[in-house]
């Protein structure tokens, strides 16, 4: 492997109104949308195409009214409304599911049962950006980060209907499985301190390395905050990004040639959306990559307008 010099993104990115507002809501757009798709799995099992008819409709409206806009109060209070609404009709619906199916469709039930907490975390982080604007900056311990970090890869694994499985210990990886090690430190006291939109950002490049390389891979987070910086690394051993296509991959909606053909629920939008939020905050984010061993994404944010 020869040694690959990291490339600093420096270009402007060409974003109108609707496409900030699309960069803003991507992370709810896409529960809704793996949502929408565990409805589906969960109809296909049941045999009934109607089984979940209504909450597919309101989660599809939803996911549409609010695609090109910002996310107002209202619909806030519409997706918080989603919990109890969706997990009634999925709780009736699989009451007395087909005795050969019964596995199957407790797991999808328990993915959706998932997603939906997920979302619940999502609309919290809408209401305070609502109520304390997109500017402030939270306090966390690097525990509470490492736990809502698990917490949220859990739930991937969930989605996967099997497909994979996610360890934090080594010793259990195999070629079913993700390693993911996550580290999150400070030297300013007892707390990192980041955005609403810096830690959406973290799930997104997480959830690109993850879906980017193998199961039997490694998906690693290195988080650390300084007087001057918080510093970010996320890096996987996944199939790279070609060396043509580094700086392209954060224009809006754009991924790798090699990419193309990987299934995806997102709109490629996830390297945007780091590199949107980064240069707002007024840091600086470079890629290091090599086809087919490995994408290292570094993200630096000033502290001084915290």
């Amino acid at each position: 492997m020869r040694y690959i010099l990291p490339m600093e993104i420096t270009k402007q990115l060409s974003l109108d109104a609707t496409r900030g507002q699309i960069l803003n809501n991507h992370s709810v757009l896409n529960v809704l949308n793996i949502l929408q798709y565990n409805f589906l799995r969960l109809s296909n099992k049941l045999d009934n195409e109607k089984a979940l008819l209504d909450s597919y409709r309101l989660v599809q409206e939803l996911a549409s009214s609010v695609v090109k806009r910002a996310i107002s109060p209202e619909d806030t209070q519409k997706i918080k409304a989603l919990h109890s609404n969706i997990l009634s009709e999925v709780y009736g619906a699989t009451e007395n599911p087909p005795e050969v199916m019964r596995n199957s469709v407790k797991e999808i039930v328990q993915t959706i049962e998932k997603i939906v907490e997920v979302l619940d975390v999502r609309v919290d982080e809408l209401v305070k950006q609502n109520e304390q604007g997109q500017d402030t900056w939270y306090a966390y311990t690097p525990s509470q980060l490492y736990d809502e970090f698990i917490d949220y890869l859990k739930a991937v694994e969930k989605n996967s209907g099997g497909a994979y499985s996610i360890v934090e210990n080594i010793s259990l990886k195999n070629d079913h499985s993700y390693f993911v090690d996550l580290k999150f430190a400070t030297s300013l006291g007892e707390y990192i301190y980041m955005p609403l939109l810096v830690k959406d950002v973290l799930r997104d490049l997480i959830s690109n390395a993850r879906k980017y390389t193998d199961p039997g891979g490694n998906i690693l987070l290195g988080v650390c905050q300084d007087e001057e910086y918080l510093r970010i690394v996320v890096e996987d051993n996944g199939r790279g990004i070609p060396e043509e296509s580094i700086e392209s991959v954060v224009d809006f909606g754009v991924r790798a040639n090699n990419s193309l053909s990987k299934k995806s629920y997102g709109g490629g939008f996830g390297l945007t959306k780091a590199y949107y939020i980064t240069k707002k905050f007024g840091g600086r984010m470079w890629i290091e990559s090599e086809l087919n061993y490995f994408t290292r994404i570094k993200v630096l944010i000033p502290l001084e307008n915290k």
